[in-house]
């Protein structure tokens, strides 16, 4: 029997199939003339998955069984992964964003500037300090696998009630050709967002009743992952914006602290070469993605939203639902500038861009689980 989906869900599997049609069109159309016929068999797949994973299949097993199935699964998906990337050298492949990353690593472990880099980085700088340690392992992709491993971490925790649900989202997110193509290239864009979302969960239990200086030290932490992607601030208003929506006090005294954080880890790559970091470096490029008037269109949404959920997974699906209309936003701004060729089969714009929502979209799925028995059938 089929479960009952919500039509918020319904919008979130929409927005999955939109995001993994654009990935098989674009990369199928550089090996094969007619692409449309990839695109139908993989419609074909995914909805059939789809209906599998909404199946409840009417058995039942204890909470041991359940926790042991997703762990091992966990583990050979992520085996699994590393296979995958290993058949590939991302010296030789000619899109993503390894070489921004390995190139701006390099450059600052050999004491240069890493900013002055022909691959145009465009993140701040904890994120590439965030990817430091996988590159000391000789391979950014682990940065990816840890990334897996940590989200599946999250789909336990969020869904602790039930392992079936977390067991069915990792699935899910291991049939994206846009998850497949990040552990391909060495993306960071999934494992930025899953680092942030992990914050995050950290906050959602914590941070309500800490006491000051845990409110400043958690800001602190915040304002880390913000010197990630600057897109990483519609996530914290509407996050933050909700949790202190009734104590704006505890909500400056927070906002402080990121404000240090973010501060002490942007100004020494800003005042070691100010005008190159301000031509070239994360701010110009960023912002060029989206004219600052629709920025602070997206901005001032999130803090109505914000007000308007009414619980966590609220927050993470509306901040889910907002990141993919920023980048279709971006998207469609590129389609209108240069043209569908331009945007889609050259590098007028990178969809894979449209990855930032995936964590937070997948991670508020519950596949029609009911309050009477939610629990009821394993996939």
């Amino acid at each position: 029997m089929m479960r009952k989906i919500a039509k918020s869900e319904i919008v979130i599997l929409v927005i999955f199939q939109v995001i993994n049609i654009l990935f098989v069109y674009k990369y199928s159309t550089r090996f094969l003339q007619n692409s449309s016929i990839w695109v139908l068999f993989y419609l074909i797949f995914l909805n059939l998955f789809l209906i599998l994973l909404y199946q409840d299949f009417g058995f039942v097993t204890s909470g041991k069984v359940n926790n042991a199935i997703f762990l091992l699964t966990a583990i050979l998906i992520a085996l699994g992964t590393v296979l995958l990337m290993r058949q590939f050298d991302p010296s030789r492949i000619r899109v993503g964003r390894f070489p921004a990353l390995h190139d701006w690593i390099t450059r600052l472990l050999d004491g240069d500037y890493p900013y002055v880099s022909p691959t145009s980085p465009s993140g701040f700088p904890f994120l590439f300090l965030l990817a430091t340690p996988f590159y000391l392992l000789a391979d950014l992709g682990f940065m990816q696998i840890f990334a897996l491993l940590l989200y599946a971490l999250l789909l336990h925790r969020k869904h602790d009630s039930c392992n079936t649900i977390p067991l069915r989202t990792l699935l899910l997110l291991i049939s994206a050709p846009v998850f497949l193509y990040e552990v391909v290239t060495r993306s960071d864009l999934f494992s930025n967002m899953v680092f942030v979302l992990f914050y995050l969960s950290m906050c959602e239990t914590r941070l309500r009743n800490a006491r000051t200086k845990w409110l400043v030290l958690a800001g602190i932490a915040g304002g880390l992952l913000l010197a990630t992607r600057g897109i990483v601030l519609l996530v914290y208003v509407l996050y933050f914006g909700y949790m202190f929506k009734d104590c704006l006090s505890r909500g400056s005294v927070f906002l402080v602290g990121v404000v240090v954080g973010f501060c002490a880890i942007v100004l020494p790559f800003a005042l070691w070469n100010w005008q190159y970091f301000m031509d070239y470096g994360p701010l110009a490029i960023q912002t060029s993605y989206l004219p600052i008037w629709l920025s602070l269109i997206a901005v001032v949404s999130c803090l109505y939203f914000a007000a308007q959920v009414k619980s966590i997974t609220g927050t993470y699906r509306a901040a889910g639902f907002m990141l993919f209309v920023v980048v279709f936003l971006a998207f469609a701004i590129s389609l209108m500038d240069k043209g569908w060729t331009a945007s889609i089969h050259d590098d007028g714009f990178d969809i894979s861009y449209f990855c930032f929502a995936l964590p937070f979209l997948l991670l508020t799925i519950d596949y029609g689980r009911t309050k009477k028995n939610p629990c009821h059938g394993v996939a």
